[in-house]
Order: C-alpha cells, then structure tokens, then sequence
C-alpha cells in the first residue's frame, strides 16, 4: 500500500518440501562420518510434488495501492563451499464460480414510483474480463403514456484497503452500455401482457485495462455492482406535455479473472483432484491435494462469492 505508514507484508501460505535427504547417522553438511550429501547422475531429474490450497486462501491480485503475490522456491544445497542453486517460479491463485452456481444467473424486479414496473435478468451471478453479458429487460408500464427513452450501463468498483488499523477505500466508473431504446441494436419485443421485452449484451472491460476483478481478503477488498440508468418520459398531469426522468438500479455482479476461460480444476465437495503439477500458460500454477491431507482441510472448502460478499 502507498505511504509508509499503510506498508504491510504478511506470510499468508508456507510449505516446504524434502526430495533429497541426508543419509541416517549424517546431521550436519560438513561434519559427519559419513558423506553429507548425494551424488545424482547427469541429466533431469523430476520430483512430483502436491499442496491442497485452503479455502480461505486470498487470489493473486495486483491493485492500485495493493498486491497478494506467491512464488514457489527451488533450492540445491550442494556439498562443500559451492554456490547453493536457486529459482523461483511466480504462482497465481484464481478463485472462479462452479458452472452450476453461475448459471443460476441473478433476477432483480422492482418498480419506480409507480409508473414503471421492471425486471433485470442477468444470465449469470458474474462474468469475465472481456466476456459479453447476456440481460434479459421486462417493462411493465402501469401508466398510460410512459415511454422509455434510452438504457445506459455502466461498471461501479470499489477498492477497500486496510492496513496497521487504517482503511482506504477508491472507486472508479467504466461505461459499459449506451443506446437510445429505439435503436435496433436493442432487440424488443411486445407480449399480450403488454409488457416490453428486450436483451442487450454489453460486454466487460478486457484484461489489459484499469478495472481488477472481484477478489476479498483481509487487507483487499474489490467488489463491483451494475449500474443501471434508465431515462424514461410520463404524461403530465392536465397537460398535454410529457415530463423526462431518470432512475438508477444497482445490482452486485462478480467479475472473474479472464484466466478462468481456461479449464481451471475445481474442488468437489469431500473430493480432492489426485495428479501432478498443473500449469497454464507461462505463469499460471494450480496445485493439487495430497490425499493424507484431505482430512486435515476438509473444514477449508473453497468459498463461494455469495457466502464472501
């Protein structure tokens, strides 16, 4: 975080692994009865290796005024005085939303003053960097004359950072939609109810841009609502004449990380993916569980984004 005083690191996850070990009877590199170390033959030599990720464990996130980063570290300790080897490899942790849950989408329906009775359908509980939305509008008008004139949508984030007992919050706006309502772009329709029919797809910032995706942990907290702009006219009373408003609608939404149009391995309930290292592009490293541990995690399923905001 900027600012001295706002400065915090903390250790969130450590483990280290053994894959070579000193001989019984040898406790010290230089000073046993026997020899300290072993001699491996030239060529590669490949050690598997498997770490269950807890739940609770915050994703890689790089924010304006914050960061959570992980790496992994290699080390060979050679014998005597020679240089000890060392590398490290970046790792990112991405939380996503199982299939099932997404598709669930999220419905929000409501009126405004009594003129104007809407219904806002989103096909998913959260969406990709870069991914185009699918919503579903319903008007019902409960007036004669209201008109709809144009929707705009645009993307509200806010930024929480805490640090050393102090908190501070940003935010920022992203356009994302806007059309008059009589534009073709809008596909419309007019049931027998009277109600009006329509879907757009305004599609999400792309990665490369200003905007992070949703993530929570103790000291970064980036969360995102939709925010609706509708501008409507209605008759005035007594009068020939029509007067324009305008009302908003908020609605949360979880934006995920564009990693995730990968095929990610998910966590399954009491269930624990059993196989190697996997890697994804240059940089993206997920780990799997050892099966000995599954006991000791299995109260540290991974959340879900509606138990987190």
């Amino acid at each position: 975080m900027n600012g001295n005083d706002l400065c915090e690191e903390d250790e969130v996850i450590s483990h280290n692994w053994t894959f070579l070990s000193f001989p019984r009877g040898s406790t010290s590199r230089f000073f046993s009865s026997g020899p300290s170390f072993q001699l491996l033959d030239a060529g590669a030599h490949i050690y598997d290796f498997e770490l269950y990720l807890p739940g609770n464990l915050p994703e890689t996130i790089h924010a304006d005024r914050g960061r959570v980063s992980y790496k992994i570290v290699a080390r060979a300790v050679r014998a005597g005085l020679q240089t000890n080897l060392n590398v490290s490899q970046r790792v990112t942790i991405i939380r996503t939303i199982f299939d099932e849950r997404n598709g669930e989408g999220i419905v929000y329906a409501n009126d405004w003053r009594k003129t104007l009775g809407y219904e806002i359908n989103l096909s998913k509980k959260g969406y990709m960097l870069g991914e185009s939305m699918r919503i579903d509008l319903k008007f019902n008008p409960l007036i004669r004359d209201v008109q709809i004139i144009s929707i705009q949508l645009k993307i509200f984030e806010e930024s929480i950072y805490k640090s050393n007992g102090q908190k501070v919050t940003e935010s920022q706006t992203f356009n994302a939609f806007n059309c008059r309502f009589d534009d073709p772009a809008i596909s419309k329709t007019i049931g027998e109810d009277g109600n009006i029919y329509c879907h757009i797809t305004p599609r999400m910032p792309e990665c490369t841009g200003p905007i992070h995706y949703s993530c929570k942990s103790s000291g970064i907290t980036i969360t995102h609502k939709l925010r609706f702009l509708f501008t409507v006219t209605t008759p005035v009373a007594g009068s020939s004449k029509s007067k324009r408003n305008k009302f908003e609608v908020n609605m949360p939404v979880t934006i995920l990380s564009c990693i995730c149009a990968d095929d990610l391995p998910t966590y399954d309930e009491g269930e624990f993916i059993n196989g190697s290292l996997l890697q994804y592009g240059n940089d993206l490293v997920t780990f799997t569980a050892i099966r000995s541990q599954q006991d000791l995690f299995l109260r540290d399923l991974p959340p879900d984004y509606e138990k987190i905001y």
